[in-house]
């Protein structure tokens, strides 16, 4: 299952990227890729992260990458009486498109990202029985439409709205969430 969701990530990217390095060869019109870090903050109804990744900006295309902080809210696949760990380090993998200028520094976006992060939780039973303890791999993918706005030269802030849930699969609805996106941009 994980590795047909790879070949169905890796598939998008490379069709998605086809256009750009298929042009014509003109001097003027050559795709120049600018490198950037940014800083992402998501919140769900349960889980909040927060993310430190590296971006690479192709023409109208983003494509991310970095380590992220998990910090769980509720439960997420279990029982409501089960004890989370608060904490979790993972992975936020993400690609944005953008529109071209709505006004001057001003533009809307698309976005999908992957958070990819374990959780840990003890899960009791009736009795005497002791707690037994679980860790899961949990694979959040949201889809999102915001703006970003250039605040200077390298500068970029945005914000965004939009929904997912946390199973495996792409925006495979078992467990609909709302989300909300924010951060900060520097391109090099």
């Amino acid at each position: 299952m994980r590795f047909k969701l790879l070949i169905v990530i890796i598939l998008f990217i490379v069709s998605s990227t086809t256009n750009l390095f298929s042009q014509d060869e003109d001097k003027n019109n050559k795709v120049k890729p600018e490198i950037g870090i940014r800083y992402n903050f998501f919140y769900t109804n349960k889980v909040i992260h927060q993310a430190s990744v590296f971006s690479i900006m192709l023409n109208k295309h983003n494509f991310y990458l970095g380590p992220e902080y998990s910090s769980i809210l509720k439960p997420i696949n279990s029982d409501i009486v089960d004890t989370y760990s608060k904490d979790s380090w993972g992975l936020n993998v993400g690609y944005r498109y953008y529109s071209n200028d709505l006004l001057k520094n001003l533009k809307l976006f698309g976005s999908f990202d992957f958070s990819i992060f374990q959780i840990k939780y003890s899960e009791y039973q009736h009795g005497l029985v002791p707690p037994t303890e679980h860790k899961q791999i949990i694979i959040e993918n949201t889809v999102s439409i915001g703006a970003e706005y250039k605040l200077g030269k390298k500068v970029h802030l945005f914000s965004g709205v939009g929904f997912g849930s946390y199973n495996g699969f792409f925006l495979m609805l078992d467990a609909f969430t709302l989300t909300f996106n924010a951060g900060l941009e520097y391109r090099f």
